[in-house]
């Protein structure tokens, strides 16, 4: 049997692309704020972290996924030509901007172009996440599926993990939904035994018992 192909690590470094200037970026401001804003430049976060979030049918806006330092943002306009999320800053900031001309200059290189493409299957997973976490037919189990998507569980082969879970309020953009329905289901899932709370943001996950009653509803 092949063994399967290895993508390099896709995170970059300003040294990928050079006489890019950075800037400061507080937490809650936008460095994208309109889904179809157009093409235009892509980002590098130097420092801290940036939110992924889509405006939803229902008026809900849902966090997709967090970027973290090391990785591009925005990238995907300079294919399609249109902006697919808007961006705002977890915490202060430090991002490079990358005009159009230095990325497409970089691309003409074919290690960065195979970095490039494990961003892109990165991306796909994670977008094939939210898609089964927000697919689900109640909050409590888009809960649950968003719990067997952490990547601690890549961490142990234990069916129990400790872990500090984002607030309320976090969770309600997560979900797509309000503060107070992720308190509710929060609640049914400590009567249900399927999650103990240790402190106040800090929870055991039981990996079999969540799981289960994913495939019982």
């Amino acid at each position: 049997m092949p063994h399967p192909f290895q993508f390099p690590d896709p995170l970059f470094t300003t040294d990928d692309f050079p006489n890019c200037k950075p800037f400061h970026l507080c937490k809650g401001e936008f460095i994208l704020f309109e889904r179809d804003a157009g093409s235009g430049n892509c980002f590098l976060i130097i420092e801290g972290a940036v939110d992924i979030r889509l405006m939803m049918a229902g008026g809900n806006e849902a966090l997709l996924y967090t970027l973290e330092a090391g990785e591009l943002v925005g990238e995907l306009s300079l294919f399609l030509e249109q902006r697919t999320a808007t961006i705002v800053a977890a915490k202060d900031c430090i991002i490079l901007t990358i005009r159009p001309a230095v990325f497409w200059k970089c691309f003409e290189l074919e290690k960065f172009r195979l970095r490039i493409s494990s961003l892109f299957l990165s991306r796909y997973l994670r977008s094939h996440d939210v898609i089964c976490r927000l697919g689900q037919p109640s909050v409590t189990m888009r809960l649950c599926r968003y719990f067997l998507s952490l990547p601690a569980w890549k961490e142990t082969t234990e069916n129990t993990i400790l872990t500090v879970l984002p607030t309320r309020t976090s969770m309600a953009h997560l979900l797509s939904c309000q503060r107070e329905t992720v308190s509710r289901s929060f609640r049914k899932l400590l009567l249900m035994g399927l999650i103990e709370q240790q402190s106040r943001q800090e929870y055991v996950l039981y990996k079999q018992k969540i799981a289960f009653f994913l495939d019982d509803n």
